[in-house]
């Protein structure tokens, strides 16, 4: 029986190390086994590790670059969009205000992709006002807002009160670097959470969506 977490260490290992060969092959293996979740459990554990390590600066920015690369690769060459997976409606979105450093967005996204989740990317270095006119026009129900500055984190506030004067009621989780030195920031910018994680990310979504369900 094949063991998941020695999969998932080796798959750690490949990217750490730039080998997409080796990553490929530790996928094949967890292909092969009688659980058919196993490979994106692999995947998705792997990238949390590489976030949670990137944040307590344990591994180089190129490593981290470079893992996402590679699952990106990954995905698309073992996992291709379906037609239908493609067309679903996109009602969560994840975008990167005011900062063009777009790492941390990179690895929630892929880690979403992932677990099955069609989130729309709206972008990097976007304004309040450019993150309203989209949310609008897309019909966005959750959005993820990355930052790396403060004074960015800070904008977050003026997005809020943007989206209730066009009357936009959506849930806004928070995440990077400003919210996790202050553990009270999310509150006093309008977020209704703050993640830490891609596992943070995919659980409030999830909720969100059982919450509109029920």
């Amino acid at each position: 029986m094949t063991d998941a977490n020695v999969l998932t260490q080796e798959y750690l290992n490949a990217l750490i190390h730039f080998d997409q060969n080796a990553a490929e092959k530790t996928v094949q293996k967890a292909m092969q086994s009688n659980e058919p979740n196993m490979v994106f459990s692999i995947l998705e554990k792997a990238m949390v590790k590489i976030g949670e390590d990137w944040s307590n600066e344990l591994l180089a920015l190129s490593q981290v670059y470079m893992a996402g690369v590679i699952t990106e690769n990954i995905i698309q060459n073992f996992f291709p969009e379906t037609e239908e997976f493609s067309q679903q409606r996109k009602d969560t979105a994840i975008v990167t205000l005011g900062d063009y450093h777009v790492l941390g967005k990179k690895i929630i996204h892929s880690a979403m992709r992932i677990s099955g989740m069609n989130v729309l990317d709206l972008g990097h270095g976007l304004s309040p006002e450019e993150i309203v006119a989209l949310v609008k026009i897309n019909h966005i129900r959750v959005l993820l807002v990355s930052v790396l500055m403060y004074p960015t984190a800070l904008q977050v506030l003026n997005l809020r009160q943007l989206l209730q004067k066009e009357n936009l009621e959506l849930k806004i989780m928070v995440g990077g670097a400003p919210f996790n030195f202050d553990s009270q920031l999310w509150q006093q910018v309008g977020a209704d959470a703050y993640g830490y994680n891609a596992t943070d990310a995919i659980n409030f979504v999830n909720s969100q969506s059982a919450d509109h369900e029920s």
